[in-house]
């Protein structure tokens, strides 16, 4: 068996597995999905029936050996037919559902919802907290799209120094990083990423370690993919 380089593919072949990923995958409807490449970068368009096939279809994307970086065109467009309720009930039902969420309790979160829209507004105490009202609105049948104006308050303020260093040290913790090429940077609260990562997946994981560590007011992704020496994605052929 052979190993091929995930950077060394050519783009119909990366195409070929994307649009095999977003067939095989049961959350995504990819029947007016298209897909271009160019040089290993990735361009979804067309439109898919709710958030969760967009989510889905941007991730298996971007788990594809040879990626580089995806760009999300993607539009949904709700089936005919599918119940969803006026823009009023949906706020409604978001701000409920939020509302019963134990991990959003004591949260100032408000919903507001035009043709299918919804815009986040208010405050929560930690970083983390912002993806996960996101989250959870964009499952709401009848939701199209989420705009998320939240902000962070914390309950008790953070040193910047000492914020960087339990990042940092969080990071080495994590089997999935390599926190030698991760450099983090704090000023009044906002962290920014700088380095280089293997993967999207690695993306990900430093992304999430950042935004949950107590005194995180936002998160600033500045990391660049290195397919360098044996770390990132290899291809069995």
């Amino acid at each position: 068996m052979t190993r091929e380089r995930s950077g060394q593919r050519k783009d119909e072949d990366i195409k070929l597995d994307v649009v095999a990923n977003l067939r095989w995958d049961g959350r995504v409807d990819a029947a007016d999905v298209q897909v271009k490449v160019d040089r290993g970068r990735v361009t979804l368009s067309g439109t898919v029936p709710n958030y969760t096939a967009r989510a889905a279809a941007v991730e298996e994307t971007r788990l594809t050996a040879g990626v580089e970086d995806v760009e999300d065109d993607l539009r949904v467009v709700l089936k005919k037919n599918v119940p969803g309720g006026s823009d009023e009930e949906l706020a409604e039902k978001a701000k409920d559902i939020l509302y019963w969420h134990s991990d959003l309790e004591g949260c100032d979160i408000r919903v507001a919802v035009a043709e299918g829209v919804a815009e986040l507004e208010g405050t929560v105490d930690a970083h983390w907290k912002v993806d996960r009202a996101q989250e959870i609105v964009t499952g709401i049948r009848g939701i199209t799209e989420v705009r998320n104006n939240l902000a962070v308050v914390p309950s008790q303020s953070v040193d910047d120094e000492a914020l960087a260093k339990d990042i940092t040290a969080a990071l080495a913790r994590n089997v999935l990083v390599d926190e030698d090429l991760v450099k983090v940077e704090v000023d009044k609260g906002v962290v920014t990423l700088k380095g280089s990562v293997a993967s999207w997946i690695e993306a990900t994981r430093v992304r999430e370690v950042a935004s949950a560590t107590p005194g995180a007011l936002e998160v600033r992704d500045q990391l660049e993919r290195s397919m360098s020496g044996t770390r990132g994605f290899w291809r069995a052929t």
